[in-house]
């Protein structure tokens, strides 16, 4: 529940372990909610999910954050470093 003063979480009792992965997805879709809040463009999307598992949420949270493509850097060439951070330093916090 959202209240004034934050986000207040109401504890569910806990259901039993469901006996196959068929008992899991009829639960899941039983309870499943997706709204998306906005979309300020083509890349970007705001979305509550409600009535899944945390354990579910936090994976799919895990996959997006895995697609997100990153970039590195292999070789750091210091020439005339004149600021108080030492080369090494400077060339760790790039790469």
């Amino acid at each position: 529940d959202v209240k004034e003063s934050g986000i207040e979480f109401r504890h569910m009792p806990q259901l039993p372990t469901p006996k196959d992965g068929e008992e899991y997805l009829a639960r899941m879709r039983s309870n499943f909610e997706l709204n998306i809040l906005e979309q300020p463009n083509e890349n970007d999307l705001v979305f509550e999910i409600m009535g899944v598992d945390v354990s579910f949420a936090n994976a799919l949270r895990r996959i997006m954050i895995a697609e997100v493509p990153t970039v590195a850097i292999e070789k750091v060439y210091i020439f005339d470093n004149t600021s108080i951070i030492h080369d090494e330093v400077l060339a760790h916090r790039l790469g």
